[in-house]
């Protein structure tokens, strides 16, 4: 005899601009990873942090039993970050940024050429920092980091 499942019809409709389930959208990273430190996070979740830029993080176990279950405390890895724009300086030109990834580096001129540049990444546990050089004229391009 196969199991039998009740099929109940549920619906809803968003009434106001706050998310649906409480623990999905925090206004820090601190507060989000007081999120994932909790018991009522789990691994998998997707949350995001949602101040001057939208950054989605999804939760993750620091390491997993032989069941496959997360073993806690959960930490956040981060899945999505905003694109970051900044107009071209002096070469050289030295961006520090906070993104735990080593982000894609384009150059694109005014015409919207991707121009071609030196790039070094410099990472050390307190610095994160790009040095970006070239030769010739960039005025009037950016730098988009991703």
């Amino acid at each position: 005899m196969s199991k039998g499942y009740v099929t109940i019809p549920v619906g809803y409709s968003r009434v106001d601009g706050e998310p649906l389930e409480l623990n999905t959208v925090f206004r820090t990273l601190e507060d989000a990873n007081k999120y994932a430190a909790s018991d009522l996070s789990y691994a998998g979740q997707v949350i995001a942090v949602v101040n001057s830029k939208v950054t989605i993080y999804t939760i993750v176990g620091s390491s997993y039993n032989e069941n496959g279950t997360a073993v806690r405390p959960l930490k956040l890895r981060q899945i999505y970050t905003p694109e970051l724009t900044y107009d071209i300086g002096e070469s050289p030109m030295i961006i520090d940024y906070n993104l735990d990834h080593l982000p894609n580096v384009t150059i694109v001129d005014s015409d919207g050429n991707i121009c071609e540049c030196q790039i070094t990444y410099e990472n050390t546990d307190s610095t994160r920092r790009i040095i970006i050089s070239w030769n010739g004229s960039l005025e009037g391009a950016k730098v988009y980091l991703r």
